[in-house]
């Protein structure tokens, strides 16, 4: 077999967009007087308007578990997850003898309030010197 003969068996197997591959005959098919009998009825999903909680409160400041009303956490928070995949507890203080545990105190939400958090820090990198090799390019 040729490889021209091998994709072209190929291409015969890839059925055209939008076809399905499960055809239904007999009593499943759509059309048949008795598919009630022995199909159920698709049910129809409830559609739910998704809640939208607050996360900082008017004062701009974290909101608390108290402030959100009492609900079931549907998702395992992010700390819990870095606890089981790395083993390690992120809401501890890593400095040595302290231990505490640490808690959110603000939320930063515009381009200022971070320029200000990171003033003094080191800035993007500057172009690479003329004639200087570069390996991660």
């Amino acid at each position: 077999m040729t490889a021209e003969q091998l994709i072209a068996k190929l291409i015969a197997l890839v059925p055209p967009p939008g076809l399905h591959m499960v055809r239904y005959s007999g009593v499943f098919s759509n059309a048949h007087h008795l598919r009630k009998a022995v199909a159920p009825e698709p049910s129809i999903p409830v559609v739910r308007e998704p809640a939208q909680i607050d996360l900082l409160t008017a004062a701009g400041m974290p909101a608390s578990a108290k402030d959100l009303g009492p609900t079931t956490p549907s998702r395992i928070a992010w700390a819990q997850l870095l606890a089981r995949v790395f083993a390690i507890d992120i809401l501890k203080c890593s400095r040595p003898g302290c231990g505490g545990t640490l808690r959110a105190t603000a939320a930063v939400l515009s381009c200022a309030e971070i320029a200000l958090l990171l003033h003094g820090a080191r800035g993007p990198p500057g172009a690479p010197v003329r004639g200087q090799l570069s390996f991660f390019n």
